[in-house]
């Protein structure tokens, strides 16, 4: 009798994995853990559409990067700022900090009128190069958005593992 519910056992559990496997996984992070642990992860081990979201946990606002490309060593990587109320008293700022960083951001029109206009920062090179760059941008925009050092982030990964070669 007992050996009729050990498939049922094995379907659900099953069925478990399967759909937690399906979540996003989700990390509390400092802007320097993001920094020293998340970024080298998002351009090592994910796939390019794969996106890492930083919501801020005191309040509403998010940092996010996508993965735009990976060829060999290379990586593209977009960060996008929308000009939403949380960010919009800081939002000309960000731009001319991150200008000033000598990166070049791009402002285009947003798709409503609670995001009239959208940031984006892409940033091209090797890994190591990348990284740099996006730490300098995120603790740019940070700074700009008067979030603190400590100001905690619940990380969230969006996107498929690259396959070993």
């Amino acid at each position: 009798m007992l050996w009729a519910f050990v498939p049922l056992a094995l379907l659900i559990a099953i069925a478990a994995f399967w759909w937690y496997g399906r979540k996003p996984v989700r990390y509390t992070a400092t802007l320097a853990v993001l920094v020293e642990r998340h970024l080298p992860n998002l351009l090592a081990h994910l796939t390019p559409g794969s996106v890492l979201t930083a919501d801020r946990a005191g309040g509403p606002g998010f940092l996010q990067l996508a993965l735009i490309h990976a060829a060999g060593p290379t990586r593209t990587v977009e960060f996008g700022l929308p000009d939403a109320s949380w960010a919009r008293p800081a939002f000309t700022q960000v731009e001319s900090r991150l200008r000033a960083q000598g990166l070049d951001p791009q402002v285009e029109n947003g798709a409503s009128a609670e995001i009239p206009r959208f940031l984006r920062v892409r940033i091209v090179g090797p890994s190591d190069l990348v990284t740099a760059q996006l730490a300098t941008v995120l603790r740019t925009v940070s700074t700009a958005l008067a979030w603190g050092p400590e100001t905690e982030y619940v990380v969230t990964y969006k996107g498929r593992p690259r396959r070993a070669a």
